[in-house]
């Protein structure tokens, strides 16, 4: 295998994953806005599961570039020196990791601020059966 074959097998997985991580994280989502603890937990697991392997080959996929670019370089600068099958299978996955990496990011986002609206939701709720708020809630007359 050539390490332009292996720099696509690296990143066809990493699209593999990073696709894999949307869906999670649209479980997560789910989760969260109808306050499903066991479903939170499980997809929380799937995400670390996800990552931690995107990681690793995230190193490879650098260690790759660079043995095919005889210095650090990236994968733009790469391109020129493949062949049209190999930069167009190379483009290919770009743009699906890039498509990923904007969904991750919108989700990341959605779900930061679904779990800051339920933090305030259940601080004020704290806060208005403790000491903490002005008003009685129970009448202590009777």
């Amino acid at each position: 295998m050539t390490k332009s074959e292996e720099l696509g097998q690296i990143m066809d997985v990493q699209v593999d994953l990073m696709e894999a991580l949307v869906k999670t994280l649209h479980e997560t989502q789910k989760a969260l806005v109808n306050a499903d603890r066991t479903l939170l937990d499980k997809s929380i697991r799937r995400e670390e599961e996800l990552v931690k392997p995107f990681h690793e080959l995230e190193t490879e996929r650098n260690r790759c570039v660079q043995e095919l670019a005889g210095t650090p370089s990236t994968i733009t600068a790469l391109l020129s020196s493949l062949n049209e099958n190999e930069r167009m299978k190379v483009l290919d996955l770009r743009k699906r990791m890039t498509s990923a990496a904007e969904s991750i990011m919108t989700l990341n986002e959605q779900n930061r601020v679904l779990i800051r609206n339920a933090r305030r939701f259940v601080e004020e709720t704290i806060r208005l059966i403790t000491d903490d708020h002005r008003r009685q809630l129970i009448d202590e007359r009777m």
